[in-house]
């Protein structure tokens, strides 16, 4: 891993302090948060000011063969840090402006690549907005087979 924890700085919301953050239709469980974290905490990524003193973390473990390839981080994990970075700024007195993911090779545990990304708060609103239309949905738009008529029951409940 390029950044461990700097002297001075904590590990929270990790291990057995672990939390879910929860909002009317989101959820989170962060790995953790790095507070106290030096300004340039990211410099080894580029980035001379965390913008504040925490940074959230994600650890993930991937399959060596996408691993191989992995260019940045996948898109669903992209998502869920700007939804874990949003949940902990609205939920706790915490402000981080970036979370670190690192992906740890499954096969080779000291093989890591690690990305940073920016808690954008138009991309949170987006991902709030989704997660209300979809809890509040009366009918789905596309009940299963219906598109692709792959599904043998849909006549028997079509109106």
């Amino acid at each position: 891993v390029k950044n461990s924890i700097p002297s001075g700085s904590n590990l929270v919301l990790a291990g057995p302090d672990q939390r879910t953050l929860v909002d009317e239709y989101l959820s989170a469980t962060p790995d953790g948060l790095i507070t106290n974290a030096p300004k340039n905490f990211l410099s080894v990524h580029d980035i001379e000011d965390i913008e504040g003193d925490s940074v959230a973390v994600e650890c993930k473990s991937i399959d060596p063969r996408p691993f191989m390839n992995l260019i940045s981080p996948k898109k669903e994990h992209y998502n869920q840090c700007i939804v874990q970075l949003g949940l902990i700024r609205e939920k706790t007195d915490y402000k981080p402006m970036y979370s670190l993911i690192s992906y740890i090779n499954a096969s080779f545990i000291n093989d890591v690549k690690e990305f940073v990304i920016k808690f954008d708060e138009n991309k949170y609103k987006e991902l709030k907005a989704r997660a209300k239309n979809i809890m509040e949905a009366k009918e789905l738009p596309y009940p299963e087979g219906r598109k692709s008529a792959s599904c043998e029951y849909w006549g028997l409940y079509r109106d």
